[in-house]
């Protein structure tokens, strides 16, 4: 048995403080003041003073193999299937280290994922619980260099299937909308057809809800990658449970949303972080997103003044979730809330509210411990202290 203490605990709900978390055989057996709790007997005891414990982070969005830190990452994506596996591997452990003890995996090319969790299951390479998607679904010619084309609802119920049963996919990820600059050797539609901010729906309303039917008859939820109009309304429409981005949302399809109890998750480093746009390596998408960053803001704001559920992800931005959590406090939300949509909100997203994203008896003790205090300032959300998952403290030395 293992007993932590510190100067405060942020279990994902609330904060206590001179707190206490009990550990054995890898869950949380108790969290509370120190006052309240009795330190079994014979337990280690490692005191944290004048840290923080707060639960593992998690990455509600991203992609092993996409390196949005590197420059002209787009490109990289062309690199060998092995330079990629290899990438991936390399991401996870740079992620784990900046405190992400599970990530949402959304779309992989070859399957790379069902690799990297296996084998990180296995304790080959080190890395947060993953949950995959397998290939992401597009059409032909869509949006989406980390999935595979599918056209039409029969193609698209069979890679979903495909997916869930091959690939042992915790989610299905489909690609719905994509940007006009994308499209250089293929005109999808005629300029009339083009939506708000240059926005094209690249899926049809069937397909959108073959996929859907398929995912919910087992259990499993859908998430688009969707930045508004009217593929919006069809993936909403069709009962998909979590919006991707939805960088170009009106009020009608926040109140949409809301009306539906459907997730949204930010991705904020994509579009605010001037580093990662340099980085893109695609002069006309990167344009399009600076040329609307005020819409793309407002619209943010007003799904989180709205009230509508959801969490945080990087896209691919390795390491850097404190980046969503510090830009997230300033769109105006407080730091413990900020938390929670990186903790126990994206844990219910994720649909893993049962084993992660709060530290409560019986949940996986995957918790990070903070050299500051970011429930007052989210910027030392930077200062990782130690990482722990299922109660095992990560080696920051380790090579693999």
């Amino acid at each position: 048995m293992l007993a932590l203490k510190a100067k405060k605990v942020f279990t994902g709900l609330e904060v206590i403080e001179d707190g206490v978390v009990i550990v054995e055989d890898e869950k949380v057996v108790e969290v509370g003041p120190s006052s309240k709790v009795t330190i079994p007997e014979g337990c280690e005891v490692i005191d944290y003073k004048e840290s923080t414990i707060i639960p593992g982070l998690i990455d509600a969005h991203t992609h092993l193999t996409l390196s949005a830190q590197i420059s002209n990452y787009a490109a990289a994506m062309k690199d060998d299937k092995y330079v990629l596996l290899l990438r991936g591997a390399r991401n996870m452990y740079c992620d784990l280290l900046s405190g992400v003890t599970t990530m949402r995996c959304l779309g992989e090319i070859d399957n790379i994922d069902v690799a990297l969790k296996d084998a990180s299951e296995k304790g080959i390479v080190p890395g947060p619980r993953l949950l995959i998607s397998g290939k992401g679904i597009r059409s032909s010619y869509g949006h989406g260099i980390m999935g595979a084309p599918f056209d039409g609802v029969d193609e698209v119920r069979k890679a979903a299937r495909i997916n869930i049963h091959d690939a042992g996919a915790d989610q299905i990820k489909i690609f719905v909308t994509g940007s006009k600059g994308e499209f250089k050797n293929y005109k999808f539609s005629v300029e009339k057809a083009v939506e708000r901010n240059e926005m094209h729906c690249l899926l049809t309303k069937e397909e959108i809800q073959a996929a859907v039917d398929t995912a919910h008859s087992v259990g499993k939820r859908v998430a688009a990658h969707c930045y508004g109009g009217v593929g919006l309304r069809y993936c909403v429409e069709a009962g998909v449970d979590t919006i991707e981005h939805g960088i170009y949302m009106d009020d009608e399809d926040i109140r949409l949303m809301k009306e539906n109890n459907t997730w949204l998750t930010l991705t904020l480093n994509a579009y605010f972080n001037d580093q990662r746009l340099i980085n893109r390596g695609t002069p006309e998408l990167t344009r399009g997103f600076v040329k609307y960053r005020d819409y793309i803001h407002d619209a943010y704001t007003k799904a989180l003044k709205a009230g509508i559920r959801y969490a945080l992800g990087t896209d691919g931005q390795h390491g850097e979730m404190a980046y969503e959590l510090e830009k997230l406090v300033e769109f105006g939300v407080s730091p413990v809330d900020a938390l929670k949509a990186a903790t126990a909100s994206a844990s219910e997203l994720c649909a893993v509210e049962d084993k992660v994203g709060t530290l409560e008896s019986d949940k996986f003790a995957d918790m990070v411990v903070i050299d500051g205090d970011p429930t007052l300032d989210i910027s030392h959300i930077r200062k990782v202290k130690a990482v722990y998952k299922g109660g095992v403290k990560l080696n920051p030395n380790m090579e693999w």
